[in-house]
């Protein structure tokens, strides 16, 4: 079980040793060879990484053999002394060092859908033969003592299982599935006064040294172990990114080949500054402040082919009537009354320009969601897949077969949904959730700058084919379009491309 669990682990640790060299720049000569010879000076940077590898032994059970998972890890510890500027200056007590850790957890399966499937038995049955085969002996005598002519055989019976095996083919046309998932997390802490041992050290806590994201920030405090500078200006630092790719093969039908892809990366930074009590030892959180951003695939096919202008959008409409519905259920979830509206109808503190109303409203239109139904919150869980496809089954057929030496038909599809930066709201106070802005709308914990939804046709349709006389032809037809809504100005930027390609002839 631990045969391809493999460690590594890796530390090193630079000292300042101090020249003997006078403050005017002048060697002191009266320094021997031997002395201080074993001084090892004042620690200025220790870093430390550990490394773990494991090979999961799924093929020790039949069932999952067709699985393969790779598992690492890795954490980092580093030790920074602090700048010594100040250590001379009245009335500064000590700023301290830095201490940061990071870790990374990474995961890597690969799934061969077929090896389970001849596991379970899901694989297609062949045409057999059954003959009922007769005697043919011509020395086989009768009942009256004369010999029977000898017989030939019966037409072979053969069975099919064209139904059985086009239900097989379907479930099992899932070929292959690659997924990665790897995420990263980090902690930066200044003003940490301890130093470092000379073979490292296990402080603040044994997990923090190895890479784990460990609660320090208060425990520290309590021991004394961070700056009692009140006027203290670094910020306490922690990251976070997760990114989740998916992959997989389909086989639906003879030359019919089909890639299907998700993926969903998440990233935010969260800072704040901080002062010690220098008589309880208490932290004290000074302007907490989280930003980051989101990225996910997603589907927009049905409102890919409405109609628009520059005069008119059916998909705009429908946003600008969304609202209404997303606010009413809002209120609900608030425990609000609905029907306590605004001079636009709306409910109370959910007004049509309020984000919260506005990025469900939006989603749900260009999505083809229903409002009712559509998610409230701005992140999504599970990416939704895009898709590549080719086609080269049209050679099977005579007609193209006998004119064309190729012949193939490419489809692709790609979409996705981003924020481009989501942040903190300072002005929000999570004891007072009804608090109101000047536009008389409630406040929200988390600001979005901007919502954006791309969809790309890679290509909508692409014909590649090359004649018996040698001519080729390639034509495609391409349809793009990006829609960024705004919540600094309430603005939505549509942008939309169609490019036809012609048939080229070489």
């Amino acid at each position: 079980m631990t045969r391809s669990l493999n460690f590594n682990f890796n530390a090193s640790n630079n000292r300042v040793v101090r020249n003997y060299i006078t403050e005017d720049g002048i060697p002191d000569n009266s320094i021997g060879l031997w002395d201080d010879f074993f001084n090892i000076g004042e620690p200025n940077l220790h870093y430390q990484s550990l490394q773990l590898n494991y090979d999961l032994p799924l093929e020790k059970l039949p069932v999952l053999r067709f699985l393969k998972a790779t598992y690492s890890f890795t954490g980092d510890f580093q030790w920074q002394r602090g700048s010594r500027i100040y250590e001379n200056l009245e009335g500064v007590p000590d700023i301290g060092n830095s201490i940061q850790n990071s870790n990374t957890h990474q995961v890597n399966a690969s799934l061969d859908m077929q090896n389970l499937y001849d596991y379970l038995g899901l694989v297609e049955k062949k045409t057999v033969g059954n003959s009922t085969i007769k005697e043919r002996s011509a020395g086989v005598p009768t009942l009256d003592g004369t010999q029977e002519e000898p017989q030939e055989a019966s037409p072979p019976e053969t069975k099919e299982y064209k139904g059985y095996n086009t239900f097989i083919g379907l479930i099992t046309s899932l070929k292959r599935i690659q997924v990665n998932y790897r995420n990263s997390q980090g902690t930066f802490m200044p003003g940490y006064t301890p130093e470092i041992g000379f073979m490292g050290t296990l402080r603040p806590t044994t997990g923090f040294t190895f890479g784990l994201q460990d609660e320090i920030r208060y425990m520290a405090a309590r021991r004394g172990w961070l700056t009692l500078f009140q006027n203290f200006n670094q910020q306490f630092t922690t990251v976070e990114n997760e990114q989740l790719a998916a992959q997989a093969s389909l086989d639906l039908l003879p030359d019919l080949t089909i890639d299907i892809s998700a993926n969903r990366n998440y990233a935010e930074t969260f800072n704040e500054n901080y002062r010690v009590d220098p008589n309880t030892l208490e932290y004290q959180s000074l302007t907490p402040y989280t930003y980051g951003n989101f990225n996910i695939s997603t589907i927009l096919l049905k409102t890919a082919f409405n109609q628009s202008s520059e005069a008119s959008s059916e998909t705009f409409e429908t946003f600008r009537e969304n609202r209404l519905d997303v606010a009413r259920r809002l209120a609900v979830e608030r425990g609000l009354d609905p029907n306590d509206t605004d001079e636009d109808g709306y409910p109370v503190g959910l007004g049509k320009t309020n984000q919260a109303v506005l990025l469900p409203a939006f989603i749900s239109a260009y999505a083809g969601v229903d409002p009712d139904n559509v998610k409230l919150r701005a992140f999504r869980d599970v990416p939704l897949p895009n898709w590549d496809l080719k086609y080269t089954g049209l050679m099977r057929i005579g007609w193209f077969k006998d004119k064309f030496r190729r012949i193939s038909l490419n489809h692709g599809y790609q979409s996705n949904y981003t924020i481009n930066q989501f942040q903190s709201n300072l002005d929000y106070d999570p004891n007072d959730r009804f608090a109101v802005n000047q536009a008389g709308d409630f406040k929200n914990p988390v600001l979005y700058s901007n919502i954006v939804l791309t969809e790309l046709f890679t290509p909508l349709i692409r014909i590649d084919l090359e004649t018996k006389s040698s001519i080729q032809v390639l034509a495609e037809i391409r349809k793009d379009r990006a829609l960024a809504l705004s919540f600094d100005n309430n603005l939505l930027q549509r942008k939309q491309y169609h490019l036809t390609h012609p048939g080229q002839n070489r």
